[in-house]
C-alpha cells in the first residue's frame, strides 16, 4: 500500500479485485518501499532506502506464496531487497482465471 494512497485515504482497492477470486486469501502489506518516487534508487541515499524498506521485505518473505503489488518501483524494490520479484495484481487475476499472459 504506498504511503500516499493511505494519505488519501483510498482504501485497498487492488486486494479488495484480488479478494474477488474464489479462495483466494489476501493480506495487505502496509510497510514502506522506501522509494518515494526515484530517490531509493539515486546511489547517495540507496543504502538507506533498503535499511528502512527491510519491515516490507521481511513480510514479503514471511511465506505468501505470492507477492503482488501494481506500483512499479516498489516492485523493483521488493525484488532487489528479496530476490522475489512481485506480481501485478492483474496478473494474479488473469492466472486465476486461466487466462495466459
Amino acid at each position: 500500500m504506498p504511503c500516499h494512497l493511505r494519505a488519501q485515504n483510498i482504501g485497498h482497492k487492488s486486494a479488495d479485485v484480488l479478494r474477488a477470486i474464489p479462495s483466494a486469501s489476501v493480506d495487505v502489506v502496509e510497510k514502506c518501499s522506501a522509494v518515494d518516487g526515484t530517490w531509493g534508487f539515486k546511489q547517495e541515499y540507496y543504502e538507506l532506502s533498503m535499511k528502512l524498506a527491510k519491515p516490507l521485505f521481511y513480510a514479503v518473505t514471511a511465506g505468501a506464496p505470492v507477492a503482488a503489488t501494481d506500483r512499479p518501483l516498489a516492485a523493483l524494490q521488493i525484488e532487489q531487497g528479496t530476490g522475489k520479484k512481485p506480481t501485478h495484481p492483474v496478473e494474479v487475476l488473469a492466472g486465476a482465471y486461466g487466462f495466459e499472459e
